[in-house]
């Protein structure tokens, strides 16, 4: 079994503008932790939930967070297959322990350890939300890539045939969400999370309304789904689908 995606976080220099910016879109509620935080409960009833906060010195961005046993050891393994520290395994105590690396690429992957009561995170409540149902991990190498997160994380990561690009599935097989990586045709690397929504052209449309610059679509990728993918105003990619369009 491998380690499970379980939670996003959106980043940028002015939160609160991100929060509105999501919730208008998306339909997502949140609660505001008082620590210049607020947690997503997205409301759709699938997928995970996240949380919107402020870069500070870092840029903007999209992170997934990754539930292991023991944060301590995980990260030495990350450091050994040659990731970067950024965050030492701290607790917030009675809520939540978490770290954070950086790839070799670039990526940063945010690490969660167990709750300290025992209990799970809360799922995705159910309502008229829309869920975040995959994520993205994109980079120069996916040969590389895949035999780095294989590693640490134990991923099962297989090629998606008849992809216009170099793509791999990539299942945890232990709940949470699965996802893909691969190489982008131009760019640089980046990390994302994609929505799943019932007409991503419409949603495309009322994210470009809200400020959001088009990147991609819709199009239908070949024996997979629908895709679009937008750039929020602080410069955050984000990506939206829908399963077996037509």
């Amino acid at each position: 079994m491998g380690n499970a995606v379980v939670h996003f976080n959106i980043s940028g220099p002015e939160p609160y503008e991100l929060e509105r910016f999501y919730t208008s879109l998306f339909g997502w509620a949140l609660d505001d932790t008082g620590m210049d935080y607020a947690l997503v409960d997205t409301q759709a009833g699938h997928g995970i939930n996240g949380g919107i906060g402020p870069s500070g010195d870092a840029p903007a961005g999209v992170t997934i967070y990754v539930a292991v046993d023991d944060l301590v050891a995980t990260m030495g393994t990350a450091v050994g297959l040659g990731a970067s520290v950024v965050l030492e395994p701290f607790e917030l105590p009675g809520v939540v322990s978490l770290a954070m690396f950086v790839d070799p690429w670039g990526h940063p992957i945010g690490l969660v350890g167990p709750r300290p009561d025992g209990s799970k995170a809360p799922e995705p409540s159910p309502g008229e939300g829309l869920g975040v149902s995959w994520f993205e991990i994109m980079g120069p190498d996916t040969d590389a890539q895949a035999a780095f997160y294989r590693d640490l994380f134990g991923w099962e990561i297989e090629r998606f045939p008849g992809a216009p690009i170099d793509y791999r599935e990539v299942h945890t097989n232990a709940g949470g969400i699965n996802g893909g990586m691969g190489t982008p045709p131009a760019g640089p690397a980046y990390q994302t999370v994609y929505v799943s929504s019932p007409d991503v052209g419409a949603t495309l449309a009322r994210a470009e309304e809200l400020g959001a610059k088009t990147l991609m679509g819709p199009e239908t990728m070949p024996g997979g789904p629908e895709v679009a993918m937008f750039q929020d105003p602080h410069g955050n990619v984000f990506g939206l689908f829908r399963a077996n369009p037509g």
